[in-house]
């Protein structure tokens, strides 16, 4: 469906003077388009330009550098989208993901205690541009931990966001933009404008913030319509952890000793065959996999090239089916740096049911110190992260002492901003796709 606009009246109506439009020539400006075919959304679009009515979240758009989402069909349902978001908020990456369902030319979300509605507007091609609806509630308590005064307890916010495909719009597109704001009572300059200078995050690189108890309210994901308090409920929630704390937390002393990053002379540690004994996530792509899984099985290896390392991963599920991805990753450039570097995924396939394919995964490793004979790393993809700690093959099958060291799991896990949900455990006995190692028993020398 072509979103440009190509009446001639509308066209005309640009160059109007600066007097406001009537309704009647503000009606085909503001009128929602239907979302019978969602597809115009899908793929990637940059945050262009954008207002908002509250005070609050003007604030929060100030310190905003950056911002793109990235639109896709949900798999489980026709009327329901899945969005993929990215912001850079004074240097810093958040990533957050996020359902939405469409009811006729209107999509809602809901999450903890906020709620939002936005309709897609008429704009330019290649362009998107949502009227949003957002309302929070019991917001005083939160925002006076940012000093926010304020005796609401409900705050309700309209936003007008224009976002695009490339990385600036038309001066035509502009004027046409804020017409349509005029339109919907916003007036004046608009409360963001993309910088081009400023960079954009990359998929993988952010923080997702989440927290499980209940007095914490999570932001993990959040659909475009709902930025605003998304964003406002990141920084709400790095305060709200510095005061309350955690009684059970690690304290910083020992998460240092517990977070060392591996530095690049000491890559060759992680090369070998691995088993996967313990495992946590932060989002729920991970708490619905790891129940399923059964055994998972790793080899890193070095290729001859000396600048690409092979993840190759074998998982075994509890119906006895099995996937193989085998990812490519960047080895650094320079091995005498000192430092610590992340791994970057160059390609990758899965193996299903013995058919492969490309497997579309902007992923990055970081690799932690840890015991002799052990793999610590922290698995980055568009979904979020994953806590993944192996032992040596033929070093995993000791029940008693994989038990033991869960406690040190949770506690590296927690050092490293993961959650205490749903985590994977390996058994000892199970066995692997396409290895047998497990079940063998070695002889004594």
């Amino acid at each position: 469906m072509n979103l440009c606009l190509s009446s001639l009246f509308l066209v005309v109506g640009l160059f109007r003077s600066s007097s406001a439009l009537t309704s009647e020539e503000c009606r085909p400006l503001v009128t929602p388009l239907s979302l019978a075919d969602p597809s115009m959304m899908f793929g990637r679009t940059n945050f262009i330009v954008g207002y908002t009515d509250h005070e609050v979240y003007k604030n929060i758009l100030k310190v905003t550098d950056s911002s793109w989402l990235n639109m896709t069909a949900s798999p489980s349902s026709p009327n329901e989208l899945v969005m993929y978001h990215e912001n850079r908020i004074n240097g810093s990456c958040y990533a957050s993901k996020f359902n939405i369902t469409i009811d006729g030319n209107s999509a809602k979300s809901s999450y903890a205690n906020v709620t939002s509605a936005f309709h897609l507007l008429p704009s330019c091609e290649g362009c998107v541009l949502l009227s949003i609806n957002s309302t929070a509630r019991d917001a005083d308590k939160m925002l006076k931990l940012m000093n926010f005064i304020t005796t609401e307890k409900e705050i309700s916010a309209h936003a007008l966001y224009l976002l695009a495909r490339e990385t600036t719009v038309k001066d035509l597109d502009l004027e046409h933009f804020k017409q349509q704001a005029s339109c919907l009572g916003f007036s004046g300059e608009p409360d963001f404008y993309y910088d081009p200078k400023k960079d954009f995050c990359r998929e993988g690189e952010s923080t997702r913030i989440q927290f499980s108890h209940p007095d914490r309210a999570q932001c993990v994901s959040a659909f475009y319509s709902s930025r605003m308090h998304c964003v406002v409920k990141l920084l709400l929630l790095v305060v709200l952890v510095d005061m309350v704390g955690s009684s059970v937390a690690p304290a910083a002393e020992e998460c240092d000793i517990l977070t060392n990053r591996l530095q690049v002379k000491d890559l060759h540690k992680i090369f070998g065959d691995w088993v996967l004994v313990w495992s946590v996530g932060d989002h729920q792509q991970a708490w619905d996999l790891f129940p399923n899984v059964s055994s998972s099985h790793v080899e890193v290896q070095l290729l001859p090239d000396k600048t690409t390392v092979v993840f190759n991963e074998r998982n075994l599920y509890i119906d006895k089916s099995c996937s193989n991805y085998v990812i490519n990753l960047s080895m650094p450039s320079d091995r005498s740096d000192a430092e610590h570097h992340t791994l970057h995924a160059l390609s990758a396939t899965v193996e299903t049911h013995g058919h492969v394919q490309p497997y579309n995964d902007s992923a990055a490793l970081e690799f932690y110190e840890t015991c002799p004979d052990c793999l610590l790393l922290v698995y980055k993809n568009i979904h979020g992260r994953y806590l993944l700690s192996y032992r040596r093959e033929g070093h995993h099958s000791d029940i008693h002492q994989l038990k033991a060291a869960h406690d040190d799991h949770r506690k590296q896990s927690e050092c490293l901003g993961f959650g205490p949900e749903k985590p994977f455990s390996y058994d000892g006995v199970a066995d692997f796709c396409h290895k047998k190692s497990s079940p063998v028993k070695h002889e004594q020398s």
